[in-house]
């Protein structure tokens, strides 16, 4: 009973196959037949396109700063640890840095990629090396430690 359920199910898999191929396929060979722009009324109608010339960059310029002014209140990152707030995502990252800074309150860059990697990043060491050291020289302190999460986080499965 398997044996020919089997044989059927190939059968009819092999049928369709073969259905698709032959639609492509005379597809394929009416347009190659056809000839690419050889007639005279498909020349006319690509001579018949208009270009419409539309500054892009200036529409959506315009369509930004019309959204802008529809916003109440645009979210700003803090710019200094007073401002943060506990609910916050950089609360978040507060608390997360406060667990992993050394007793200067600043963390290197070896404890933070172990801490990035076993929280989960998609970046490879030295994608995350060029990131946290376009932000500090050395040893980041919390505000860095927010800034370069933040860059990361943008970053991050970006080519997914």
């Amino acid at each position: 009973m398997i044996n020919i359920a089997l044989i059927f199910i190939f059968g009819l898999h092999a049928i369709c196959f073969q259905l698709s191929f032959n639609r492509n396929y005379n597809t394929f060979l009416r347009l190659a037949n056809k000839g690419s722009w050889s007639n005279e009324e498909e020349n006319k109608e690509i001579k018949n396109v208009r270009n419409i010339n539309i500054n892009f960059e200036e529409v959506i310029k315009k369509m930004d700063e019309d959204k802008i002014k529809e916003l109440e209140y645009i979210p700003k990152v803090p710019e200094k640890e007073e401002d943060i707030k506990e609910d916050s995502f950089e609360g978040y990252l507060k608390t997360l840095f406060f667990m992993i800074k050394s007793e200067n309150n600043k963390t290197n860059f070896d404890r933070f990629c172990k801490w990035r990697k076993q929280i989960g990043t998609t970046l490879t060491e030295d994608e995350l090396k060029e990131i946290y050291y376009s932000v500090c020289e050395d040893e980041c302190d919390l505000m860095e430690f927010i800034q370069i999460n933040n860059i990361i986080d943008e970053n991050d499965g970006a080519k997914f």
